[in-house]
């Protein structure tokens, strides 16, 4: 497994952590890869090895962040959601910084920006939407096929990667939808948690936090 595709597994495993506190206030599980192994954070290091490699600081993940789910405005619940995660992260751009509580936040904060996608659209007509065609955003979460659902993650990647989804991360995604709804009641808070949740790990992910 390649480092972008180690750490995208990584992120949707965080990701599906934070959702399911969430959503069933449940304990907080080890982290694990999705090949069924042990978070090796000592895998970082290959990162720091590679001189063409630098994390963004927390003030430029935070206004990345704004722009790439188009808020003019810095929202209270996004500062202040910035504000508690911020010591998380490396304002020296350091690599080796990547670790649990690194994850967490990143997609912790991811979340509160994506939910200004998620609440922008739910007021908008079909043909109006960008990211969430196809799907009713007041509909159950069992509804949403997986085909509507791979074309928002593609829909994300290309806006927020300028790039294509790989045969494994979207294999990873549908895994992630999979294990999502298997987990949780189906109702229509459930969609939008879902749905907020590709956005976030499509976010929080190494191709938008690198420089």
């Amino acid at each position: 497994m390649n480092l972008k595709a180690r750490y995208f597994s990584v992120t949707i495993v965080s990701l599906v952590t934070v959702l399911l506190m969430v959503t069933q206030n449940c304990a907080q599980p080890s982290f694990m890869i999705s090949e069924g192994g042990q978070l090796d954070l000592s895998s970082s290091q290959a990162y720091v090895d590679n001189p063409h490699f630098n994390l963004m600081s927390s003030n430029q993940i935070h206004q990345t962040f704004l722009s790439l789910t188009g808020q003019d405005i810095d929202s209270d619940v996004v500062r202040d959601e910035f504000n508690r995660r911020r010591t998380s992260f490396s304002d020296q751009g350091e690599v080796k910084a990547i670790n649990s509580p690194y994850l967490l936040s990143l997609t912790s904060l991811a979340g509160v920006s994506c939910n200004s996608i998620l609440v922008k659209e739910r007021a908008l007509a079909e043909n109006a939407k960008r990211f969430y065609k196809g799907i009713n955003l007041n509909g159950m979460s069992a509804l949403i096929s997986d085909k509507a659902f791979l074309d928002s993650a593609n829909e994300f990647s290309q806006t927020f990667w300028h790039e294509n989804l790989s045969e494994s991360e979207t294999s990873e995604l549908l895994d992630f939808k999979k294990q999502f709804l298997g987990d949780v009641q189906d109702s229509v808070a459930q969609t939008g948690h879902l749905l907020n949740g590709l956005c976030s790990v499509m976010l929080a992910n190494i191709r938008v936090v690198s420089l």
